[in-house]
C-alpha cells in the first residue's frame, strides 16, 4: 500500500507542469473549466516531399500536383512538463486521394499516445466535426482529445488538445492546433 502511494505521489510530482499562456489564449471552450497544467506544442510528422515553413497558424504545405494522386499525413500535438519531458501526444491521421480538382477518397482517424506513467487517454470528445470530403475541393476535420492524470474520483489534471486539419487536391494541407 505504501509503495503504491509513493508511486502515485512520484508520478504526480514528475508530471506537474506550467500553463503555456500562448496556447491557453487560443484554447476553445473546453468541457472542463480547469486550466491544464501541461503545455502543448505542435510536432507535425512530415514526409520528405513536404514543403513550406512550419508556422503556428500558417500553411505547412501548399504544393499543387497536376493530375491524380494520393497522400498520407499525420499531425501531432504533444504535452510536456516543465522539464521538457513529453507526457502525451494527440494524433490526427489523414489519407486522401484526388483526380485533378476534386477529392475522390478520404480516410481519417484520431488517437492518443501516452508517454509518462499516470497519464491516460480518455478518447476523442463528441464535439469533433468535419466538412467537405469526397467530391469537394477540400476536406476539413477538427477533433479534440482528453487526457487525464491519475484518476481517483476525478482526474488530478485534465488536458484537452485539439487539431484542425484541411487537405486539398494536389496534396496540399494546412493545420492549426491548441489545447
Amino acid at each position: 500500500m505504501r509503495l503504491r502511494l509513493v508511486v502515485v505521489v512520484l508520478s504526480v510530482a514528475l508530471n506537474l507542469a506550467l500553463v503555456d499562456t500562448a496556447i491557453a489564449k487560443d484554447r476553445p471552450t473546453s468541457p472542463s473549466a480547469k486550466k491544464s497544467l501541461a503545455y502543448v506544442v505542435a510536432t507535425p510528422v512530415a514526409s520528405e516531399q513536404d514543403s513550406g515553413a512550419l508556422s503556428r497558424r500558417g500553411v505547412l504545405s501548399t504544393e499543387a500536383a497536376a493530375g491524380s494522386g494520393c497522400r498520407e499525413q499525420q499531425f501531432r500535438v504533444s504535452g510536456h512538463n516543465i522539464f521538457g519531458w513529453r507526457l502525451f501526444t494527440y494524433v490526427r491521421w489523414v489519407y486522401w486521394c484526388w483526380n485533378g480538382s476534386y477529392l475522390t477518397y478520404l480516410a481519417s482517424r484520431a488517437w492518443g499516445e501516452v508517454h509518462m506513467p499516470g497519464w491516460s487517454f480518455r478518447g476523442t470528445l463528441n464535439n469533433s466535426w468535419s466538412i467537405g470530403g469526397r467530391g469537394y475541393t477540400y476536406y476539413r476535420v477538427w477533433s479534440q482529445g482528453h487526457f487525464c492524470l491519475v484518476e481517483y474520483f476525478s482526474c488530478v489534471q485534465n488536458s484537452y488538445p485539439w487539431i484542425d486539419v484541411t487537405v486539398y487536391p494536389g496534396g496540399g494541407w494546412r493545420w492549426s492546433h491548441g489545447g
